[in-house]
């Protein structure tokens, strides 16, 4: 377990309990006391249904899972991680601290786009929507675990992060253990915007103290209607769960 995830582990209260877990063939879905969160499945040979023997567990004690060997306990462990972190009211703590601004009404991936017109950018996993919106980037560079033509191998990061303008990462380079070092390589030179992308993104402050600019995720606002979703095995009906967010660190923090 790297610092990166351990801190925000270990800022979660140990008395929040997990009195649901829902495990897909897409999506893991933990809810709690203090709202829901959810998190996406790598494995591709797994068992479906409610996990009922980690039920009763605190948030806290399921995020240890993330040095479980079995994928699906890793997915429990940032859905449990961001079941405390991905919510509303949380979130305008840290706007009224001046430590991010919160925009619910700006469409991340139209945003980006625009940024990035003429800039370099790196994209560690495919994006396939936003992808789509980087054509008038000046160059774009995908890393992948399995490249597919014109990608590069993820084991290629060092050579190629360094110096560019943005970089979007997923939430999986937290369960997969690569986020620390990946912000590590944005903050080697001035220029470079780390961002954090994608429906099971970590809307945490401590993502942003390690280096990220801001982090484009969702906040699941009606938690039975998501814990269903993922038991029906649908791929597409989470997304009307839940509120997309940018968190965006503010200059003073």
């Amino acid at each position: 377990m790297d610092g990166l995830y351990r801190e925000l582990m270990e800022r979660i209260p140990d008395d929040i309990i997990a009195d649901g877990i829902a495990v897909g063939e897409y999506w893991i879905v933990v809810k709690a006391s203090c709202g829901c969160g959810a998190a996406s499945v790598y494995d591709e040979a797994h068992e479906t249904g409610r996990y009922e023997k980690h039920e009763g567990r605190s948030l806290r004690d399921l995020a240890e899972l993330i040095d479980s060997p079995v994928p699906v306990e890793q997915g429990i462990a940032m859905a449990a991680i961001n079941t405390y972190y991905n919510q509303f009211e949380r979130l305008a703590e840290l706007e009224d601290a001046g430590i991010l601004t919160v925009d619910r009404t700006t469409n991340s991936f139209v945003e980006y786009g625009i940024q990035a017109t003429g800039k370099n950018v790196a994209f560690v996993g495919h994006f396939c929507g936003l992808e789509s919106f980087m054509k008038d980037a000046a160059e774009v560079a995908v890393l992948e675990k399995r490249p597919q033509p014109g990608d590069y191998p993820a084991e290629m990061c060092d050579e190629i992060i360094p110096g560019r303008d943005f970089v979007f990462m997923t939430g999986a380079t937290l369960a997969n253990n690569t986020a620390a070092h990946l912000l590590e390589l944005c903050r080697s030179t001035s220029n470079t915007r780390g961002i954090f992308v994608g429906p099971t993104t970590t809307l945490s402050e401590i993502l942003m103290e390690h280096g990220a600019v801001e982090l484009a995720g969702t906040v699941i606002t009606d938690p039975d209607a998501a814990f269903e979703a993922a038991l029906d095995q649908d791929h597409m009906s989470i997304f009307a769960t839940g509120q997309k967010v940018r968190a965006i660190k503010t200059d003073k923090s």
